[in-house]
Protein backbone atom coordinates (compact mmCIF):
# COMPACT_ATOMS: atom_id res chain seq x y z
CA UNK A 1 0.00 0.00 0.00
CA UNK A 2 0.81 2.82 -0.68
CA UNK A 3 0.24 5.75 1.69
CA UNK A 4 0.31 10.23 1.46
CA UNK A 5 2.05 11.89 -1.20
CA UNK A 6 0.74 15.11 -3.80
CA UNK A 7 0.82 13.56 -7.37
CA UNK A 8 -0.93 15.50 -10.25
CA UNK A 9 -2.14 12.91 -12.96
CA UNK A 10 -3.47 15.71 -14.98
CA UNK A 11 -2.15 16.46 -18.44
CA UNK A 12 -1.19 19.52 -19.76
CA UNK A 13 -2.48 22.92 -18.36
CA UNK A 14 -5.65 24.19 -17.70
CA UNK A 15 -4.99 27.69 -18.06
CA UNK A 16 -5.63 29.31 -21.30
CA UNK A 17 -3.12 30.81 -22.86
CA UNK A 18 -3.52 34.94 -24.13
CA UNK A 19 -1.36 34.18 -26.66
CA UNK A 20 -2.80 31.23 -28.07
CA UNK A 21 -5.78 31.26 -30.76
CA UNK A 22 -8.45 30.05 -29.11
CA UNK A 23 -6.55 30.03 -25.72
CA UNK A 24 -5.35 26.67 -25.97
CA UNK A 25 -1.43 25.45 -26.30
CA UNK A 26 -0.99 23.57 -29.35
CA UNK A 27 1.71 20.88 -27.54
CA UNK A 28 4.36 19.67 -29.07
CA UNK A 29 6.92 16.90 -28.11
CA UNK A 30 10.78 18.04 -28.48
CA UNK A 31 12.01 14.66 -28.40
CA UNK A 32 13.64 15.20 -24.79
CA UNK A 33 12.46 12.75 -21.80
CA UNK A 34 13.56 12.46 -17.89
CA UNK A 35 12.58 10.07 -15.53
CA UNK A 36 8.95 10.37 -14.15
CA UNK A 37 8.00 11.58 -10.30
CA UNK A 38 6.44 8.62 -9.88
CA UNK A 39 7.98 5.63 -11.53
CA UNK A 40 11.31 6.70 -12.53
CA UNK A 41 12.52 5.40 -15.74
CA UNK A 42 9.64 2.95 -16.26
CA UNK A 43 7.28 5.98 -16.80
CA UNK A 44 9.67 8.98 -18.10
CA UNK A 45 8.19 12.38 -18.33
CA UNK A 46 8.24 14.06 -21.66
CA UNK A 47 9.06 17.54 -22.26
CA UNK A 48 6.67 19.23 -25.08
CA UNK A 49 6.71 22.44 -26.29
CA UNK A 50 3.57 25.17 -27.44
CA UNK A 51 4.07 25.90 -31.12
CA UNK A 52 2.73 29.25 -30.83
CA UNK A 53 4.00 30.87 -27.70
CA UNK A 54 7.01 28.31 -26.76
CA UNK A 55 6.02 27.76 -23.09
CA UNK A 56 7.72 24.32 -22.17
CA UNK A 57 5.84 21.84 -20.16
CA UNK A 58 6.63 18.22 -18.97
CA UNK A 59 3.67 15.73 -19.66
CA UNK A 60 3.50 11.68 -18.75
CA UNK A 61 2.64 10.76 -22.18
CA UNK A 62 4.63 12.06 -25.53
CA UNK A 63 1.47 12.62 -27.29
CA UNK A 64 0.52 15.74 -28.92
CA UNK A 65 -2.38 18.22 -27.51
Amino acid sequence: MVCGGDFDFSVGETNPCSKCSGGDHDWKYTGESRPGSIFGSLWPDYLHRCSKCGKTEWFWSKSDN
